[in-house]
């Protein structure tokens, strides 16, 4: 009798680890495909910047032609649109490649994905924080030329785009509190 209520325990102990790693498996699936979607909107968002800053580059600024203010020299106008584009393609790339990357290895990234949770948690907020950082500092120095011409409105630009940075700090840290990266 001892013995049948032993097998019982462990069959009972068994279904709940699988129906454990069936719940982990589902949830890891449901992250992957917000990240790839995440990443889709972030390509969508560099490749538009990226298209407007080349624009720019292709007509560098001129002290003598344009409306600058003493805020920028025509030189580092030029630079900041440059920094900016940058900012956009690496955005762009590291999205592409990060989209692929979990698209390709979606199987692989969830099977067993209970034991790498910490492991997982760690990397998407870095991959995370390292794409939305590219497109922000992008914005940003953008916001930085447009200040060269009209100061006021940069500097309404620059504002905005450090408060953009707050409610993602908030999230991070709400997400290390609860969730933490030990599993």
């Amino acid at each position: 009798m001892s013995g049948n209520t032993s097998q019982n325990k462990k069959d009972e102990d068994t279904k709940v680890k699988k129906d454990g790693d069936i719940k982990a498996k589902e949830d890891a699936i449901i992250v992957m495909e917000w990240f790839i979607k995440l990443f889709d909107r972030i390509i969508i968002i560099a490749s538009l910047g990226a298209g407007f800053m080349f624009n720019v580059i292709l007509e560098p600024v001129d002290n003598d032609q344009n409306n600058l203010n003493d805020t920028f020299s025509a030189a580092t106008v030029n630079t900041l649109v440059a920094v900016s584009w940058l900012c956009f393609i690496l955005a762009l790339t590291f999205s592409s490649a990060f989209a692929s990357f979990f698209e390709f290895y979606k199987n692989e990234l969830t099977t067993g994905v209970a034991h790498r949770r910490a492991w997982a948690h760690l990397t998407n907020f870095f991959v995370s924080l390292v794409v939305q950082s590219l497109v922000l500092a992008g914005f940003l120095t953008a916001s930085f030329v447009v200040m060269a011409f009209d100061e006021v409105v940069g500097l309404v630009y620059v504002d905005v785009q450090a408060w953009s940075l707050f409610p993602g700090i908030l999230i991070a840290t709400f997400l290390v509190e609860n969730y933490g990266f030990s599993g």
